[in-house]
């Protein structure tokens, strides 16, 4: 298909369909801001297959993924150099902020900052308000995010966390967030070369039964890949019970 870039999506409103938004096939540098997205049965926007340098900002985004149980508010899968900054995201079935890296030419180099996800991953398991999966070729930054109820902190069987660096995820730095509610604060599993710094995590006091409430957790994959060069200074942790701080 034809590659489109250069498009101002804007003062819109997007209401009771599939994706609000998608970018794909290589389109750079769309604008998509000040609108409003409700309702949407996958996800209000998505970037794929090597979009890049697009910014998503001032956007409010309620109510996602419930209809199939998938897709987060916004999705960025093997796309770089996208800006995702000051949307406010709220009630979302997985993710508030997906980002996938597999079978990527080229991937990662985002800034996510200035954003508010409340109540994301609700129906969800072993996911995050803000979550990447794979290793990217460039490095990210997320800072300055508020996060608040990330799951279900009355149910042990459901995991999650604020923010989750999944399966070999690096090269991103993690700063200033606050993070608040929810069973977990941040997770870096498989992670090399993170930063994670100057966050104020605290989450909800869970069951005592259960030792699941982790300010910081850091732990190799399923298939023995361990974090490596991880640097883990100067974060706040309050309001842990059962687990580790």
């Amino acid at each position: 298909g034809t590659t489109i870039n250069n498009t101002l999506i804007r003062f819109g409103s997007f209401n009771d369909v599939g994706i609000g938004v998608k970018a794909d096939n290589g389109a750079g540098n769309t604008n998509i801001s000040r609108n409003s997205f409700a309702n949407l049965d996958y996800t209000a926007i998505m970037f794929r297959d090597g979009s890049h340098h697009n910014s998503v900002v001032h956007n409010t985004i309620l109510n996602t993924g419930f209809r199939y149980n998938e897709g987060g508010a916004i999705c960025i899968y093997a796309s770089p150099y996208n800006r995702i900054g000051y949307n406010h995201i709220e009630n979302c079935a997985q993710h508030g902020i997906d980002q996938q890296n597999f079978e990527a030419p080229a991937s990662g180099g985002n800034l996510i900052d200035w954003n508010y996800i409340k109540d994301a991953m609700q129906v969800g398991t072993d996911g995050g308000a803000i979550y990447a999966f794979k290793r990217p070729l460039y490095p990210d930054v997320w800072k300055f995010n508020y996060i608040e109820n990330c799951g279900d902190p009355s149910d042990p069987a459901r995991i999650s966390w604020g923010i989750y660096l999944d399966d070999l995820f690096g090269k991103c730095t993690v700063n200033y967030n606050f993070i608040t509610g929810g069973k977990s604060g941040i997770m870096v599993h498989g992670g090399r070369d993170v930063a994670v710094i100057n966050n104020i995590i605290k989450p909800e006091l869970g069951d005592p039964e259960w030792p699941g409430n982790y300010g910081v957790q850091i732990q190799s994959t399923d298939d023995g890949d361990l974090s490596a060069n991880v640097s883990i200074r100067f974060n706040v942790v309050v309001g842990t019970l059962a687990g580790q701080g």
